[in-house]
């Protein structure tokens, strides 16, 4: 491919979301070219990394490549939950191997990939259509890109559609910090989730082991829901006696920060000429604001469809609907339910949590990881009424509101 000249598809981000449409529109035999802003892929890292084993499978992730967390506790005020599956449901990727190994995956399927390129906004037609992308180059040059299609996969900027028109800027962000530390006296087994006000005002907190005596601390909140520094709850987690001793001695080895965008699902995630996807497009779990495996999901179904525009010649807008009427097929339902869920858990206090944490205390293991992992089936919803009538009856409206 000239470096001057057009591609079919152009990818704006090297993050989960980007690699993986990268990978499955040159795969399916489109001339694909990734463009991302940074000097290196999987850095800065802005996750925490934790996910689920299954979707690794799912998605094609070597599991070598997480480190294995079978007890997951959730601490609140004065009392806590805790489960612990054989084998584990849950994993903490090493994020820079993990986001190079997805890198390696695009290039041999045929894409090519700059780095220090920064899309700095589309290139619309009369008719409203993106047909090339502005990019500065790593000399400072600036470049226009002719594409047949473009995909944003640049995070909650929203590098392309923002400016085309497809959806405002977030309002509503989860904002974290991170310390990954090296704690030799933290349990490698035990995946920590920490609520209420003391800690994680409005968010929550977590403790995730990524092994070899590293564990990655870290604390997010919602804005504007609060105006806190992160980072300074980040210092009162680091010594609060919740921990019993196991960080005693721990130093950092790296500090992250990174955002979640947080305003729930979008109306569109496709124009004619432009898709977006993973962050760009909100598609993410608002219940533990987790993005990895969905971006992964749909970077691949946005390549994809992309792929099939470019080989019918028709980038229309039925083509892109149709990405956004799969992913509301596959995800519509657990969307609705976790912003509800996530904007009812950023008002409550201690109280609120204490009441929780006694309800999780009594509920089986697996119908908390379904929960957490956003598994809300009727079958699920059913349970729930049992165990506890006045919270199922509240889930069953959210959902039949955003129906």
């Amino acid at each position: 491919m000239p470096s001057e000249t057009a591609c079919d598809i152009l990818v704006v981000g090297a993050g989960p979301a980007g690699l993986a449409a990268a990978r499955s529109a040159s795969a399916s035999g489109a001339r694909t070219l990734l463009v991302e802003r940074g000097g290196e892929i999987g850095a800065p890292v802005r996750t925490s990394g934790g996910t689920w084993l299954a979707d690794l499978d799912r998605l094609q992730i070597p599991r070598s490549l997480a480190h294995l967390t079978p007890t997951i506790r959730v601490v609140g005020p004065g009392s806590s939950a805790e489960w612990t599956f054989q084998p584990a449901r849950l994993g903490v990727l090493d994020v820079r191997a993990t986001w190079q190994h997805l890198a390696r995956r695009a290039i041999e399927a045929g894409a090519e990939i700059r780095l220090r390129h920064a899309a700095t906004g589309p290139i619309l037609d009369e008719a409203g259509i993106v047909r090339a992308v502005r990019v500065r180059d790593d000399r400072g040059r600036d470049l226009t890109i002719q594409c047949q299609v473009a995909i944003d996969a640049s995070g909650g900027a929203c590098a392309l559609g923002v400016p085309a028109g497809l959806r405002k800027p977030p309002v509503r962000q989860g904002v974290g910090a991170e310390l990954e530390l090296l704690a030799p006296r933290y349990d490698q087994s035990v995946a920590m989730l920490l609520v209420g006000r003391g800690l994680a005002p409005r968010g929550y907190a977590w403790a995730f082991p990524r092994g070899e005596g590293r564990v990655r601390l870290g604390v997010g909140i919602l804005r504007p829901d609060s105006h806190l520094d992160p980072r300074a709850l980040l210092e009162r987690l680091r010594t609060s006696a919740t921990f019993e001793g196991a960080l005693e001695g721990a130093q950092p080895l790296e500090y992250h920060a990174g955002t979640f965008p947080s305003d729930g699902p979008l109306g569109a995630r496709s124009s004619p000429g432009l898709l977006l996807a993973g962050d760009s497009a909100a598609q993410g779990s608002l219940v533990l604001g987790e993005g990895i495996r969905y971006a992964l999901e749909a970077g691949l179904l946005a390549g994809r469809a992309a792929a099939v525009a470019v080989s019918t010649g028709n980038a229309s807008a039925p083509l892109a609907h149709a990405y956004d009427r799969l992913w509301q097929r596959r995800h519509g339902r657990e969307e609705a339910l976790a912003i509800w869920l996530n904007r009812r858990a950023a008002r409550y206090g201690d109280r609120n949590w204490r009441v929780v944490l006694a309800l999780l205390r009594v509920l089986p293991g697996p119908f908390v990881a379904e929960a957490l992992h956003g598994d809300f089936s009727v079958e699920w919803l059913a349970r729930l009424l049992l165990h506890s009538p006045a919270l199922g009856l509240a889930a069953a409206r959210a959902l039949r509101s955003h129906a």
